[in-house]
């Protein structure tokens, strides 16, 4: 696991054995695009107790002018040695948290962000756990990027090139001591995934930002482009990232289980079914959040595996959310996936947005609406309105709409980061409105 039990002087000793001579500090910004800082061994004490300056004015989203002075404050537990040199230095990373100069947390951190809505978990004693499914693309590095194969799901004869590069990436991510499960071919050309193994949902946070930034690294050092684009290839499936979560009481009893309901509630508790309603309920919503780019709604349309109707199921993989088949004697693993996120979000904010929507459907005592078993992309609208089947947003600006309205968008990111976050999304929203694309100069340009 990525977290370790250690302290701040255990990891200087670690790194000092080691021969680091350099350490990159690694914090989010509002995009959930890693930045870093880096500095040497001799000062990292110092660095561990007081901080490293950030000028935060200079970072987009991260802060306003007034607040540029904040601090990097590395998290010990988060130390480990990359397993490859810099410039042929060995070199050890850590993981940091914002705050302001007085040492008190900066609303605008996004780990902060996912550490103050999991405050109301951990006073009850709660873990919450997850995982993720992270999807992206290999692409060749020249003028024109194309796939590097044609193979489909579980490729193997004609994923040799990608196998190897997957192989070179999970180990890497061990070594972090990011837990990976499962690799393989996705169904796209050339498309990969690599499953993170379940951990506490602030180490998967940490672990999801890290391995970005691995995996891209590894795929340029072969003169190659790994892109977590949610929809890099017009007529094919796009990435999406799988949330799973599932939260433990103090006894490890999970609480999204129960025997007594059987196959009735699909083995879910009061809990889980009211958490399962919250999903349902507030993702439309909070959907700027797990889709956070204009290209995230290229791959939010029917007929390409991403959910696009509000609605649950076991077996059903066009469902929002699904839960996954009930295993005997495996009742820790019962666990709710919510489907829409892709893997160019903010992994902070997506979970601390999905883990608040569902304690607000536990808060309310909602219920959730009977199980969708059959393909909503083949349903019709008849049968829809039936089923009362709502769908998320058809498009960026009206994810921007209903976020902007949302009180639980407010409430979960803070005042500071939901206005920042929504203005750089307008900010972008403004931009692709005005750009005129290759695909508009093809069509139009001779024609009109």
């Amino acid at each position: 696991m990525l977290h370790r039990n250690i302290s701040a002087k255990a990891v200087m000793k670690e790194f000092q054995s080691a021969g680091i001579t350099q350490v990159l500090c690694i914090f989010p910004d509002i995009r959930g695009q890693p930045r870093s800082l880096q500095v040497s061994i001799g000062i990292l004490p110092r660095v561990f107790k007081r901080g490293v300056g950030v000028d935060g004015s200079s970072l987009d989203g991260i802060a306003r002018i007034e607040e540029s002075d904040l601090r990097a404050i590395p998290d010990p537990r988060t130390a480990r040695v990359l397993p490859w040199k810099i410039a042929d230095e060995p070199t050890g990373i850590v993981v940091c948290d914002i705050v302001r100069p007085s040492g008190r947390p900066f609303m605008g951190d996004p780990r902060y962000t996912l550490r103050r809505v999991l405050s109301e978990t951990d006073r009850k004693d709660w873990i919450v756990n997850a995982g993720a499914e992270l999807e992206f693309f290999l692409f060749s590095n020249g003028s024109s990027p194309t796939p590097l194969d044609r193979g489909g799901y579980y490729a193997l004869t004609e994923d040799r090139q990608g196998l190897d590069l997957r192989t070179q990436m999970m180990s890497a991510l061990r070594k972090l001591g990011i837990e990976e499960e499962i690799g393989h071919h996705e169904v796209g050309p050339s498309q990969q995934e690599i499953d993170m193994n379940y951990a506490p949902a602030l180490v998967m946070a940490d672990s999801i930002l890290l391995a970005r930034w691995v995996i891209k690294l590894i795929a340029q050092q072969h003169d190659l482009i790994a892109t977590f684009m949610p929809k890099p290839l017009s007529d094919e499936n796009g990435s999406g990232m799988h949330i799973h979560m599932s939260i433990t009481d103090r006894a490890g009893e999970n609480l999204f289980f129960a025997r007594h309901n059987g196959q009735r509630h699909h083995y879910l508790s009061v809990f889980g079914r009211r958490f399962l309603a919250g999903l349902l309920k507030y993702v439309p919503e909070l959907t700027l959040v797990f889709n956070q780019w204009e290209n995230s709604y290229k791959r939010l349309i029917p007929g390409y595996e991403a959910p696009v109707y509000v609605c649950w199921g076991s077996r059903n993989r066009s469902a929002l959310v699904r839960r996954p088949d009930y295993e005997p004697g495996h009742e820790v693993a019962t666990r709710l996936e919510l489907r829409s996120p892709d893997p160019a979000c903010n992994p902070y904010l997506a979970l601390a947005c999905m883990l608040r929507a569902g304690l607000t459907g536990v808060a309310q005592k909602l219920r959730p609406p009977p199980p969708v078993e059959k393909d909503a992309y083949t349903l019709t609208p008849r049968e829809r309105t039936q089923l009362q089947l709502g769908s998320l947003p058809v498009d960026f600006a009206h994810a921007i709409e209903l976020f902007s309205s949302s009180d639980l968008a407010l409430k979960v990111l803070g005042r500071s980061t939901f206005a920042t976050f929504l203005r750089n999304k307008q900010t972008e929203l403004t931009n692709w409105r005005r750009a005129v694309t290759d695909y508009e100069l093809k069509r139009r340009l001779r024609t009109l």
